[in-house]
């Protein structure tokens, strides 16, 4: 497992792993502290990041919010910093695209953390 860290949106643009890059232009602008691990050999990518919780954003059409109730697998990867807590119906989980090629996405405005995870495609 391989880890990284960008300060800025803008940092992380030219860095983060090319499955989860396509999103970044819907997250909100003030996006920040993003870190990353990735396991290239099953092309695993999970990503935490801070953001103002009362930004405006709108995720991409290909992002359908799925139920809590519903299923979506769990990051694989086990970094010391990723622990999502408190989602709430609210706040959501959405799949972005279909198949193997899902990002998962998930915004806790209450704690202004934001969490990105795909799992091997590519």
């Amino acid at each position: 497992m391989q880890e990284s860290s960008f300060g800025s949106i803008s940092d992380a643009k030219s860095g983060i792993d090319i499955n989860i890059r396509w999103l970044l232009q819907y997250l909100p602008e003030s996006s920040r502290d993003f870190r990353q691990a990735t396991d290239f050999t099953s092309s695993y990518a999970q990503v935490v990041f801070s953001f103002d919780g009362d930004s405006k954003f709108q995720l991409h059409e290909r992002c359908t919010k799925i139920s809590l109730y519903e299923y979506f697998p769990q990051p694989p990867l086990n970094p010391s910093w990723w622990a999502i807590n408190g989602i709430r119906a609210e706040d959501g989980v959405f799949r972005c695209g279909q198949g193997e090629s899902s990002v998962f996405v998930t915004m806790i405005r209450e704690s202004g953390k934001g969490y990105l995870w795909a799992l091997g495609h590519g």
